[in-house]
């Protein structure tokens, strides 16, 4: 399962690798930075590696050419909004009220902040 918009967000940089490889890479990093205090253990497998993140943040903008609020998150190094409905790392609750807010939003007429 692979998102859409990885490479233009960069919220899940490893999403483009297999999660046996995720883990060895970060197992890996863990040991280079920790070892030489204490014993590291082994990273314990999810056994759905999706829709763990209970932190979601996300930026709401005005679309002008759509007239609609819209949301997303940032692009990496920069302050691009990239839109999107639903995130495979957020809680899909989290996802659903991002949804409902951006509908209210639209529904008063309110808009985002805009620089």
């Amino acid at each position: 399962m692979n998102c859409k918009q990885f490479k233009k967000c960069g919220a899940c940089r490893f999403q483009g690798d297999q999660y046996e490889e995720q883990l060895i890479y970060k197992q890996n990093i863990l040991n280079n930075l920790l070892s030489v205090f204490c014993k590291v253990n082994d990273i314990i497998p999810m056994d759905n590696p999706y829709h763990y993140r209970n932190k979601v943040q996300c930026a709401y903008f005005y679309d002008f050419k759509k007239k609609k609020c819209t949301s997303g998150v940032y692009q990496s190094n920069s302050k691009r909004i990239i839109p999107i409905d639903y995130c495979l790392l957020d809680d899909k609750t989290a996802d659903d009220i991002i949804i409902s807010i951006r509908k209210l939003a639209d529904d008063f007429r309110l808009k985002p902040y805009h620089i």
